[in-house]
């Protein structure tokens, strides 16, 4: 999907054909580490927190290719632990889901069609 918004954001076919010709033969692979990335529009703090979902996520994708059941493990604690994971899990989602001052909910993916 994310290959064909390049045919229908770019001007000529052309144009199109050159992006994607420059997706997968990128050269300039410094741009990862120089701090120019940030200026697209995700800044450093919000770049690490980024890094850090996509680490959580990595480990339960792992914990369930082991066969590691967290509920189960979680359920085997005592209801403090259970209690202190949920308020934990439900604090970091609405401490963490609101994305600063510029954040509008009524700015969703598809309000520009």
């Amino acid at each position: 999907m994310n290959l064909a918004w390049v045919f229908f954001r770019a001007d000529r076919l052309m144009d199109s054909f050159a992006i994607l010709r420059s997706i997968f033969t990128a050269s300039n692979i410094y741009i990862l580490f120089d701090g120019s990335l940030f200026g697209c529009g995700l800044d450093e703090p919000n770049f690490l927190l980024l890094l850090v979902y996509i680490a959580i996520l990595f480990v339960a994708d792992l914990c369930k290719y082991k066969g590691i059941n967290i509920r189960q493990g979680i359920a085997r604690q005592s209801w403090l632990c259970q209690v202190l994971v949920v308020a934990g899990s439900v604090l970091a989602i609405l401490l963490l889901g609101v994305y600063g001052p510029g954040f509008e909910a009524s700015d969703f993916i598809y309000s520009q069609f």
